[in-house]
């Protein structure tokens, strides 16, 4: 199993944070919970990552950037709401969401790749997975799209 305890630390350090700093910019993490991720005794979740990364990024470029929880797109507002439109009719937009996440795991893994490493190796291996899930995904919606 992939760890992620040294790319963690070296991220925090590289940001110049103290743990609990750190933690504080992940929401809803503890300085408790980075301690752990750090040692590996605990990985952290893949949202988690995802915000140390962005937060890596706008360091890098100098942009600053408070990584917002994740905002339900309008398909699965309306789909809870039970809007007019079924979910054969709303493939197109689904195809477009799930096409914006597997660019988004492309670049992850090239983060990755530029990390090196057994680090880098894990980020990649982790958006490789999940890039697999989506691909299957998005051939799932491409045949609902052919189906109507």
């Amino acid at each position: 199993m992939p760890t992620f305890g040294p790319w963690v630390k070296n991220a925090r350090l590289r940001l110049g944070m103290t743990q609990a700093e750190f933690a504080a910019r992940l929401d809803r993490a503890a300085q408790s919970t980075v301690s752990k991720w750090e040692r590996n005794l605990e990985q952290p979740r893949a949202a988690s990552i995802v915000k140390i990364n962005a937060l890596l990024i706008s360091d890098a470029y100098g942009e600053p950037r408070d990584v917002q929880p994740h905002e339900e797109a309008p398909l699965v507002e309306e789909a809870r709401e039970g809007g007019p439109h079924d979910a054969i009719s709303r493939a197109s937009d689904l195809r477009e969401y799930i096409e914006e996440v597997i660019d988004l795991l492309h670049a992850l893994d090239k983060i990755g790749d530029g990390i090196g490493g057994a680090d880098g190796y894990s980020v990649s291996a982790v958006a490789l997975a999940a890039k697999s899930v989506a691909d299957n995904a998005l051939d799932t919606v491409k045949a609902m799209e052919h189906a109507q």
